[in-house]
């Protein structure tokens, strides 16, 4: 396994208006509280209204600003100034490349396993 490629993914930018940021791998120490918001964020997505808008900004605006600052370059300040849209639009984007990070890793880890090593149902 010491030859896998996707150890330590490289960041993506990425330009929302004006504002352009570094998105980076989610860490195994955020990784609950990443899931979580993006959760969130995946479900506000598939049904963005008015309504869930506000009603995930009134629950979930603390666990987005934590997700920017963990996952991107974005200063807190930058984000604490950020319209609502935008905050969300830069949520989905850490989900979106993280998605992409796991997507490229996990089939690199499953061939780099001895065949058959890990993949037994009776475990």
């Amino acid at each position: 396994m010491s030859e896998l490629k996707t150890l330590f993914p490289e960041y993506e930018s990425v330009t929302i208006g004006r504002v352009t940021a570094k998105i980076y791998p989610v860490k195994l120490k955020d990784l609950e509280a990443y899931s979580q918001t993006a959760s969130g964020l995946i479900a506000l997505l598939a049904d963005a209204t008015a309504i869930n808008m506000t009603i995930y900004g009134a629950k979930n605006t603390a666990n987005l600003q934590k997700l920017l600052s963990t996952c991107t370059s974005l200063s807190r300040r930058q984000i604490s100034r950020f319209s609502a849209n935008d905050a969300i639009l830069f949520g989905y984007q850490v989900v979106r490349v993280n998605f992409d990070f796991f997507a490229h890793a996990l089939p690199e880890v499953v061939a780099s396993l001895p065949d058959g090593a890990g993949l037994s149902s009776g475990s």
